[in-house]
């Protein structure tokens, strides 16, 4: 939550995913798309939360605002979905899942978890059940 934080703090906009990369660098890259639908891709140190880079996604921009679009009426972003989840382990990644019905999709040192757009609900993360989705 609080790498999320700092780097919207720096590249204001809609955090779309935070991961803590697994390379030992203790480095949070998070994805920020802006209202036009462009990505940057954010760094943030793990240790003491300060931003280390800011680089825009050169990719298309139809993935960026397809997730704004996907974000459309969630009363719960990326940072306060890292928060719910980490009552079920200390986060690792938080992520948009919209391949179905939209959810924060959460991982943990404890597993994967789906966290509603609306609600806020910390359910398990199911691959092949989306039926525990929720979609409200």
């Amino acid at each position: 939550a609080d790498a999320i934080a700092a780097a919207l703090e720096r590249t204001p906009g809609t955090a779309v995913s935070a991961e803590l990369d697994d390379d030992g660098s203790r480095v949070w890259e998070v994805t920020v798309v802006k209202g036009d639908g462009t990505e940057h891709d954010v760094r943030v140190s793990a240790g003491d939360g300060k931003v280390l880079s800011d680089r825009r996604d050169d990719d298309d921009d139809r993935e960026g605002r397809a997730d704004l679009a996907a974000l459309k009426g969630a009363s719960v972003d990326a940072r306060e979905a890292a928060e719910a989840a980490a009552a079920k382990g200390v986060v690792v990644e938080i992520d948009l899942d919209d391949d179905g019905p939209a959810v924060w999709k959460a991982e943990t040192t404890k597993g994967e978890w789906n966290v509603g757009l609306k609600s806020g609900a910390v359910t398990p993360h199911h691959d092949d059940d989306r039926d525990d989705r929720d979609d409200d």
